[in-house]
């Protein structure tokens, strides 16, 4: 959404990027405000994706007064103080809460394997400051942070559009911007180079001063865009799965069972998730041409759970007595695939 010479003003900027997570990511996965025991703020948005987070901290400007990259020099330098002190807080275990609509549960710091943080800058005016120039030592750090200049940010979901395919690109960018910072304002450019590397980066240091990778991309790769967008239209599928689950508050291991469920299929990237799909388009045939029943199964390559879908015309009772046998046979396979010594 266009935001061109807009004055932004008291929490909007939060709102804004608040909006954006749940619109094109997750609005079941996205926490607001999260905080202690001690009604300390953690993040102004968590994003919590079973083993994962995003600590997202948005900066908005809001002052006339302010140059806008002597605004963005103080604002980043204070995120990065933010994120480094809540980061040890989830380090340290402690108790930390988390509400959206549909859920209210405490954050399992332990059971965490990876943490990144993102700060997150509202303005409109291009701001052209690279966070390694103001932050010497911003991509050494424990936590992994990525800054942001949200007039930037919103295109990205152009390219990408799940949480785990964002991940993906924060753990290939922080790799990159180590040797080869990116200017806040060229953050496009940075996408285009990277999809015009088939999801990497150059190996060697890129000057995006008057670079125009973005409209490269666009151009030299519309073909293959064009074909990549109707072959995810079967990804569709999988991508509403994810809202079946939201009654499900019963807990299981202190968290809401819904939220487990609704994990199984947000890990799936987007391009996995197409694959998934194709499957689902023929099951309407199969019952055109007069059969009772169709199944079949994945594997989640990321976590290795099975999910089994099974679509049928019989009676409850029979309908219940083959589920169970599929899942029987699943669960042997399961147990079988373990003990196997790998080659």
């Amino acid at each position: 959404m266009p935001f061109k010479n807009m004055k932004y003003t008291g929490n909007i900027g939060e709102q804004i990027i608040s909006n954006f997570f749940d619109e094109s990511f997750s609005n079941i996965l996205c926490f607001p405000n999260p905080k202690t025991k001690n009604n300390a703020q953690v993040s102004d948005i968590l994003l919590w994706l079973n083993r994962f987070i995003f600590l997202v901290e948005v900066k908005t400007f809001v002052s006339s007064t302010y140059q806008i990259n002597d605004w963005a020099r103080d604002r980043i330098n204070e995120g990065v103080e933010q994120l480094e002190k809540n980061y040890y807080r989830i380090l340290s275990n402690q108790e930390i809460f988390l509400n959206n609509k549909y859920y209210h549960t405490k954050l399992d710091c332990e059971g965490l394997s990876e943490i990144y943080g993102l700060i997150i800058l509202v303005h409109d005016e291009d701001c052209t400051l690279k966070p390694s120039n103001i932050c010497k030592n911003i991509y050494e750090t424990k936590l992994p942070i990525h800054v942001f200049s949200w007039n930037k940010l919103q295109s990205i979901t152009q390219e990408i559009d799940t949480i785990p395919d964002f991940k993906y690109y924060l753990q290939d960018r922080l790799k990159f911007v180590k040797y080869s910072d990116i200017p806040l304002d060229k953050e496009l450019d940075a996408i285009g180079l990277y999809k015009m590397g088939l999801n990497n980066f150059p190996e060697t240091a890129v000057s995006f001063e008057n670079s125009t990778y973005w409209d490269t991309y666009l151009s030299s790769m519309a073909i293959e865009r064009k074909n990549r967008e109707l072959d995810n239209e079967d990804s569709k599928w999988l991508d509403s799965f994810e809202s079946l689950f939201i009654e499900s508050r019963k807990l299981f291991h202190a968290i809401p069972l819904g939220l487990h469920f609704t994990w199984v299929f947000a890990v799936i990237s987007r391009r996995e998730r197409a694959k998934m799909g194709k499957k689902f388009d023929n099951v309407q045939k199969y019952f055109l041409e007069g059969r009772q029943s169709r199944y079949f199964s994945f594997c989640v390559p990321a976590t290795g759970h099975w999910i089994v879908f099974y679509f049928s015309k019989n009676e409850d009772k029979e309908q219940s007595t083959i589920l169970r046998k599929m899942v029987d046979q699943k669960l042997i396979q399961l147990i079988k695939d373990d003990k196997t010594p790998s080659p």
